[in-house]
This record gives structure tokens, C-alpha cells and sequence, in this order.
């Protein structure tokens, strides 16, 4: 007769199945992985179809799904669209933030972040149809996307206003000055890299005029504001 495992043996057999279990992903995960399967599936759609030509049915079949298992997950397809450029655009926030991490003032900080936000859609391609043609096609996405990345860049002008750096701005002139700038950059990006090889850089020249009218827009002087910017 085969006698019982010791407790000692019973700690032994569980840490041995422990990582085994661990590798499982938990029903949550799961969940959250089909989720992002079908918004990078759609994402993926949209910049070789569009909004438009981007169906259900091509949906499902770029992410490998059941129909059903579609709307278990989204209700209609706009309910879809209302999540992708939020998803891309938190992407981009996170990508961007990593770029001006340690820059002392808001000039260093822009000049970083022109060239991340430019990088940004060269290195994930749909993110630039998705954002493009949300106004039409998404406009709830589109308005939440562009208030959140205002709202950001309007707050580290707003440190360096604070600090001496910049002349003070009223509010109407500083939402005014953070939509031109981020207009510039969009179609600079239009203008030197939408269809580019990927191996071309943005001219040294592009982002020296850049710099140059915003700092001439700012008035800046010189100084350090803040130790370590970030746009999140």
C-alpha cells in the first residue's frame, strides 16, 4: 500500500506544477489579448482599406475570429473605430514620453517630441490613416484623442509660463499657439515623410525652422523650469 505524501512532499509536487500553471494565461488575459487582437486586426485593415472598406467580415478574418466572437467583444463595428485611435494614441503618448524624459524645459522637450511624434507614425504605419481620417470616420475617438494630446502639451507650456520663461499667455492665445504647433507637425510629416523610404530622416533644416518659430512664438528665455519633463 502506497503510503500518503508528507506535507514537505506535498509543498514539493505543488511548486513543481507552480510555473507549469503560471505559463497559463488567467481568463483575463486571454480576454485582453482577443481584444487587441481584433483593434491591431482592424487598425491593420483601416491603413490598407480605410474606415470605410475596413468590414466585419474583413475583421474577422484578419484576426482569425468567429463573427460572434467579434461582437462578445465590441457591439458594432463603430464601436470598434471609437477605440482605435485612443489605443494608438495612448501608444504614442508613451512613446513620446520616453523620448523627453530628463529634458529641463519645454524647447528641449518639443524639439524631442517633434521628432518622436514625426518617428511615431513611420514606425506603425496605420497610426497615421487612423488618425487622418477619424474626423469623419470616428469623431467621438477624434475629439477625445486630440483634446487629451492638447491637454498635454498645453500643460508644459503652462510650467514654463509659470517659471518666467515664457511671456504669459492668455487662454484663448495658448490653445491658438498649441494647435498650430501640432498642425506644423503633422504636415511637415505630410510634406517630407508620409511616403518616404523609411531609411530617410527629417531634414536638419525642418526641424531647426520648427524650433525657430516656436521659440519666436514663445518668446522664450533662457533657463531650466523643470527637472525632468514628460507629456503623461
Amino acid at each position: 500500500m502506497q503510503s500518503k505524501p508528507t506535507t514537505v512532499r506535498r509543498l514539493v509536487l505543488a511548486q513543481r506544477r507552480t510555473p507549469a500553471a503560471a505559463t497559463r494565461p488567467t481568463r483575463a488575459e486571454r480576454v485582453a489579448q482577443l481584444r487587441l487582437r481584433i483593434v491591431v486586426a482592424a487598425a491593420a485593415l483601416v491603413e490598407e482599406f480605410g474606415y470605410a472598406g475596413t468590414t466585419i467580415t474583413r475583421i474577422v478574418e484578419k484576426a482569425n475570429i468567429a463573427q460572434g466572437t467579434f461582437y462578445l467583444y465590441f457591439a458594432s463595428r463603430q464601436a470598434l473605430f471609437n477605440q482605435l485611435l485612443p489605443h494608438f494614441g495612448e501608444q504614442m503618448i508613451a512613446a513620446v514620453s520616453k523620448q523627453v524624459s530628463g529634458a529641463t524645459n519645454f524647447l528641449k522637450v518639443d524639439k524631442r517630441g517633434f521628432v518622436a511624434t514625426i518617428d511615431f507614425p513611420r514606425a506603425n504605419r496605420g497610426s497615421y490613416s487612423l488618425l487622418n481620417d477619424a474626423q469623419m470616420a470616428a469623431p467621438i475617438a477624434h475629439r477625445k484623442h486630440t483634446s487629451v494630446i492638447t491637454a498635454h502639451y498645453a500643460r508644459l507650456i503652462k510650467r514654463d509660463v509659470e517659471c518666467g520663461r515664457f511671456k504669459p499667455l492668455k487662454k484663448a492665445e495658448l490653445e491658438v499657439m498649441v494647435h498650430v504647433f501640432e498642425s506644423a507637425r503633422t504636415y511637415l510629416y505630410m510634406r517630407h515623410l508620409n511616403d518616404a523610404p523609411a531609411s530617410r530622416k527629417l531634414p536638419a533644416g525642418v526641424v531647426r525652422t520648427y524650433m525657430t518659430l516656436v521659440r519666436s512664438r514663445l518668446q522664450a528665455q533662457a533657463g531650466t523650469c523643470f527637472p525632468d519633463a514628460s507629456i503623461q
